[in-house]
């Protein structure tokens, strides 16, 4: 159902004697019964006409060039866009000039995907001139038109259409799949920021490792020393889908035959989730034992948090079990960290320790705490350690 902001932005151009649209991914979404979160109309009107319908409201004009008003009503933003059609597109993602047009059809055929070139009336009827409904359906994302021109105009809609059927269950079409592959190379012409952005929310989707699969091309242009076989990439892809939508483990997954620092390098991601990546790489062979002494030994290393996440990772692989969380949970309650012992440095000073021989006696009692071969007590550390 359209929300009263949206049919208040369409009831203000119908009085003018325009057309409008809800358009795009929202049709998309109310057909799937999903709530969106994002709300664009179409409209035959233009720029300046949409600015002085709507003029008792705030507008953003930053998109006027492209013919888009945003426009706020009770502080939800609508976007809304002239019809318009695109020029051709020299550098693989930005038309180099837009046209307005009359024609609603016209306007939906620049479009990407048919799931996303449907538009809505204020009745909610639905206009589908591309087999959208029929795709949603059938749970495919298919390309409008010529799958080879679609991509070629806008290389970036490669990793749209991997998110978009990644989402819902969906799959990529087989023309759409093919030319995806065929044009692989065109995304070095993204930005490395819009391909991180568009892979990072593609991993955090339930369905990405099963899409993933049918598009090794295309990862092996985002990350060039990826080298594996058929095999090796159907195994990274069930490990993706067991990642629980955490993108942190997906992308270790992705990365684990590669130079992943070399990736890591170029990878325009935040810092956080790299060091999280990177700590998975660097353990990957690794595997704890399923106790609470080699747990907490783990955690004595790489912290709580970090070892819950490598736990996470080992799961996902099937070289642990999901009893495992546990038994970290319980080694997670003990002592974990120098700052956790019940001795300090000075203590150690006072019988006779010195510079590095602290630091090594201190890491030597932590990890018998760790062991379980020492309670973590003063009395019963110093004497452990004078034994040593």
């Amino acid at each position: 159902m359209l929300p009263a902001v949206v049919l208040t932005a369409m009831h203000s151009l119908e009085a003018a004697g325009f057309e409008v649209f809800a358009v795009g991914g929202c049709v998309r979404d109310i057909l799937l019964k999903i709530p969106p979160h994002d709300w664009d109309l179409t409209t035959n009107a233009r720029p300046e006409e949409i600015m002085a319908c709507l003029s008792n409201f705030k507008q953003i004009t930053t998109g006027l060039k492209h013919g888009t008003v945003t426009v706020l009503i009770d502080h939800e933003p609508i976007e809304i866009t002239t019809y318009r059609t695109d020029g051709n597109y020299p550098d693989h993602r930005h038309p180099e000039k837009v046209s307005f047009t009359q024609s609603l059809s016209a306007d939906l055929a620049r479009r990407d995907f048919t799931v996303n070139a449907m538009a809505m009336d204020r009745a909610e009827n639905v206009y589908d001139f591309f087999g959208g409904k029929a795709d949603l359906t059938q749970k495919k994302i298919r390309c409008v038109g010529d799958a080879q021109k679609c991509f070629t105009e806008d290389a970036l809609r490669i990793l749209r259409g991997i998110r978009f059927a990644s989402a819902e269950g969906f799959t990529l079409e087989q023309q759409t799949l093919a030319a995806a592959n065929a044009l692989a190379a065109s995304l070095n012409c993204i930005a490395r920021e819009r391909i991180a952005a568009e892979l990072k929310k593609t991993l955090s989707l339930p369905n990405a490792g099963s899409v993933i699969q049918q598009t090794l091309p295309v990862f092996k242009t985002i990350f060039p020393s990826l080298s594996c076989s058929r095999q090796q990439w159907a195994l990274i892809c069930s490990y993706i889908k067991a990642s629980n939508c955490r993108p942190e483990i997906a992308f270790a997954h992705l990365l684990t035959y590669t130079d992943f620092e070399k990736e890591l390098a170029q990878l325009k991601i935040e810092n956080i989730l790299k060091n999280k990546i990177r700590i998975l790489l660097e353990n990957k062979n690794s595997v704890p034992e399923n106790k609470k002494a080699s747990l907490a030994c783990l955690m004595c290393r790489l912290g709580r948090e970090y070892t819950f996440l490598l736990v996470e990772f080992f799961i996902s692989r099937g070289e642990l079990d999901s009893s495992v969380r546990k038994t970290a949970a319980l080694a997670a309650e003990g002592c974990c960290s120098l700052q956790e012992l019940d001795l300090r440095g000075d203590d150690l000073k006072a019988i006779g320790y010195k510079g590095r021989e602290i630091k090594a006696a201190l890491l030597t009692l932590l990890t018998a705490v760790a062991e379980e071969k020492c309670e973590n007590k003063k009395e019963k550390l110093l004497r452990y350690i004078n034994q040593k």
